[in-house]
């Protein structure tokens, strides 16, 4: 055996692939007829699959942010959208990393198709097509064979967490990006001289490989350029390469071929060479490390992610998710314990699977810390990087059975062979069902835009304000659909992504807006009026804890860890666990859109905290009857083991609690295993706690500024809060009152992170992932917020809240005002 080994790495490519042929099967065994046909075979399957797995993105309607988008893009090089903002673009995410290709081409594709949102997906088909191709082409480079190349073209084609980059416009800057690379990846395997003769795995692992095509090689550097310039997250891209001339150079069996390792790298690191002249000419080293735009690397996230790609199905839209992990449960183990035998008596294997496993972890580095880190997989579109070599992986991980026990050949093939038809016919079935529920959430949101049509046609509003858009109807998390949302009352596009609730909350309780601020139903699939009926509070202003016992649901003999003590006139609630006491209370008198605050009166004592006290509140409505911790929660911050009564302030002023209907259920929360003594409760307004803050100047109700984003029309409205700076402008004017404040000096303007919400409105704490901070010390007056104080464009939410004299805060803070920077 030795001297067979020694004499296949001293051959050359033809004395290889004859012995090849005769030692597995090759070529040299199949009929010309034969090999014309499986050369046919590849394209036409893959083709095939790509097709019929995605056909039914190509009938769906637009999202709300594709919607967005196309008309940016379109709009490109007009007045509204200088071509400047095109290439400004980066993408919805900041850690989308677009670079100038990426639009331009979407450019392209809208003017070539003439804006028919079909052909428009169908170009993504084609990428996907492609890149299942090259990825084809280069591990039968590798000498991995024929059908374990087909395999892995066949397993990437229909892996389930690809949808998002193939079928949401979105995704096209992650998936031209991949395309690029892997058509850069086979040009330079062909530059060095690497073939894909063979059906099966080297066993001796010599490659036939002869001197550097300088032409290729220069073709592959200006298509790994192609890739960098879609999306700068292909950066990891420069290590892949070397690290497969390093796999090529360890795993070779005759010692005398070690000794080119210079030789392998002089084609690999014009790749790093030629990444980092692109980082430091572009001034993106400063922006891949803006954890802003989330490229920091985060380990911790490798592990869920990688769970993620093993069992990629996303629990929002797939019921039965249950059964099919227990389907996956029961595929998987056998061939992983075949996995170690196969590496260990056959090198060549064991050096495909490293390689793959490497190429796949640098692919994670990147995007790991943000991606599919829910059970609806949203962000899978950054898993396009790692979805290549995870294919590979997976088709060695299931032909395991066939390299480790090859004395049982034809029972250990067809072993591999079933186990690789059920992971892609469970692929299969996924990724139709992904991009069946795209078509879903387009059809719900082109019904969405008809009845903001017919609002706008009956009242003559320039927006509408809407509320409980269903999640699937955007893709990016920006376009968050959980609050209340304005649209655009002519084209149904997103005008805000979220308006102020306290502002809100005080227009619709003087009867304005009431016939533009409307919630979908997705029964009647329609937008309906809010249910507005009780405007005014009959809940009491004080509740003794006697009147709090008689509103308790339900009634106080069943809570087995509360009583009244009548000595102290207090509700006594105890916890002995992780989990804080609760009650649940009846609340009926209490108006959506009356009353600011909801305070308690109460003693806390407890454990030392290892997170902070919070007193929360939850509700529930006639309409949602469910509780919802992202729109139906409010909380504040508790004082605890100091032997005082404090009062507590619970803001009612948050879109929640505005626009989810009457409540008829409240629950308050308590700290982890605390002992709480509740004395009372009751409604307040929040003149003597919040400053009065608003916008004073700036752009009159009836001008708007096109497709800035995220925004189409943005409206400019004083009352809702909803402003309008530009570069040219000295800034805008905000005016402060906090005369009504005791103590009160002055104010501190909080500024919100680019495009984000504050996590609790008008609570009493500044917010950990605010921006700038900026003191005014008067207690009533105007004052500008200039440009320099926004980091860049977007939306801003800037809100205020009371100071003394030495700054330390007082009280909570004001309703926001909405920014837009241009």
């Amino acid at each position: 055996m030795v001297e067979q080994v020694k004499a296949m790495a001293g051959s050359n490519a033809g004395s290889q692939a004859s012995d090849n042929g005769s030692a597995h099967g090759g070529r040299e065994k199949l009929s010309p007829t034969i090999l014309r046909l499986r050369d046919w075979l590849a394209p036409l399957l893959i083709a095939g699959l790509v097709l019929s797995g995605y056909f039914s993105a190509l009938l769906a309607p637009q999202l709300l942010d594709e919607q967005f988008l196309r008309a940016f893009v379109n709009e490109a090089g007009h007045g509204a959208v200088p071509f400047g903002a095109l290439f400004r673009f980066h993408g919805f995410d900041g850690a989308d990393l677009w670079g100038p290709l990426t639009p331009i081409f979407l450019k392209a594709s809208f003017a070539v198709c003439g804006g028919v949102l079909g052909l428009e997906r169908f170009g993504g088909l084609v990428l996907h097509f492609g890149a299942a191709l090259f990825l084809f082409n280069i591990v039968r480079r590798m000498q991995a064979g024929y059908w374990l190349s087909l395999a892995s073209a066949v397993l990437f084609c229909l892996f389930p967490l690809s949808a998002e980059a193939v079928t949401w416009l979105g995704g096209r800057g992650s998936e031209l990006s991949v395309f690029f690379f892997l058509a850069s990846f086979w040009l330079y395997q062909k530059a060095r001289g690497y073939s894909q003769t063979g059906s099966d795995i080297v066993v001796a692992g010599a490659t036939a490989r002869g001197g550097i095509d300088w032409i290729c090689l220069a073709a592959s550097l200006v298509l790994f350029l192609g890739s960098l310039t879609c999306s700068a997250l292909m950066w990891v891209g420069a290590l892949v390469v070397p690290c497969y001339e390093l796999f090529n150079w360890l795993f070779k069996l005759d010692a005398s071929a070690k000794s080119d390792l210079s030789n392998c790298m002089i084609g690999a690191l014009p790749f790093v060479v030629l990444c980092g002249a692109y980082f430091a000419a572009g001034g993106l080293f400063a922006l891949v490390s803006d954890p802003r735009a989330c490229m920091h690397i985060c380990f911790a996230a490798v592990a869920p992610t990688i769970k993620n790609m093993l069992f990629p199905i996303n629990q929002a839209i797939w019921q039965g998710y249950a059964q099919q992990y227990r389907f996956l449960y029961f595929l998987l183990p056998p061939f992983l314990v075949a996995l170690p035998f196969a590496a260990w008596r056959n090198r060549q294997f064991a050096r495909l699977f490293g390689f793959a496993f490497l190429w796949f972890l640098l692919s994670l580095l990147p995007c790991a810390g943000h991606a599919t880190q829910g059970t609806d997989l949203g962000g899978s579109r950054f898993l396009y990087f790692a979805s290549a070599p995870f294919s590979l992986m997976m088709s060695l991980f299931f032909a395991g059975f066939y390299f480790g026990f090859k004395r049982w050949r034809a029972v250990t093939a067809a072993v591999s062979a079933v186990g690789l038809v059920l992971c892609a016919g469970f692929y299969f079935r996924h990724v139709s069902n992904q991009n069946g529920a795209y078509r879903v959430g387009g059809r719900v949101l082109a019904a969405v835009e008809k009845s903001v049509k017919i609002v706008v046609a009956k009242t003559g509003v320039p927006f509408v304000l809407v509320r409980d858009l269903p999640q699937f109807s955007a893709i990016s998390p920006l376009f968050s659909t959980a609050g209340m949302v304005a649209l655009d009352g002519t084209s149904g596009a997103l005008a805000c992504l979220s308006v102020p609730g306290g502002r809100l909350k005080d227009a619709l309780k003087a009867g304005q807006y009431r016939q533009s601020a409307l919630h979908w139903e997705k029964d009647f699939q329609s937008l309906i009026p809010l249910e507005l009926t009780a405007s005014c509070n009959t809940f009491p202003e004080s509740l003794s804890a006697q009147d709090i016992v008689v509103r308790l649901v339900p009634r106080l003999e069943l809570y087995k860890c509360a009583s009244l003590d009548k000595e102290t006139s207090c509700l006594v609630l105890e916890s002995n666990s992780t989990a804080g006491p609760a009650i649940r209370l009846d609340a009926q008198g209490l108006s959506p859109i009356d009353g600011d605050f909801l305070y308690v009166d109460a003693r806390i004592a407890a454990p030392p905290p290892a997170q902070k006290p919070l007193i929360e509140l939850y509700w529930q409505t006639r309409g949602h009857e469910d509780y919802d911790n992202k729109e139906r929660r409010t909380w504040t911050t508790a004082v605890v083991n100091d032997q005082q009564f404090h009062r507590y302030y619970l803001p009612l002023r948050s879109i929640g609690w505005t626009t989810n209907g009457t409540p008829s259920l409240i629950t308050l929360g308590f700290p982890a295993g605390a002992k709480v003594f509740l004395k009372g409760m009751g409604v307040v307004d929040g003149r003597h706690l919040m400053p009065q803050f608003s916008l004073a100047g700036g752009r009159g109700s009836g001008e708007s500024f096109r497709f800035v984003f995220p925004c189409f029309n943005f409206p400019i409205c004083a009352q809702l809060g909803l402003g309008l700076v530009e570069d040219g402008d000295k800034g805008i004017a905000v005016s402060h009152n906090v005369e009504g404040i005791d103590g009160a000096a002055g104010v501190l303007l909080e500024f919100s992170a680019t495009n984000k919400n504050f996590d609790n409105p008008n609570g009493n704490e500044l917010c950990p992932s605010a921006g700038k901070k900026i003191s005014f010390f008067s207690t009533r007056g105007t004052d500008t917020i200039s440009c320099a104080d926004f980091p860049g464009r977007g939306l801003y939410r800037v809100r205020a809240i009371a100071i003394d004299s030495a700054g330390h805060v007082i009280g909570n803070f004001s309703d926001d005002v909405v920014i837009q920077v241009p």
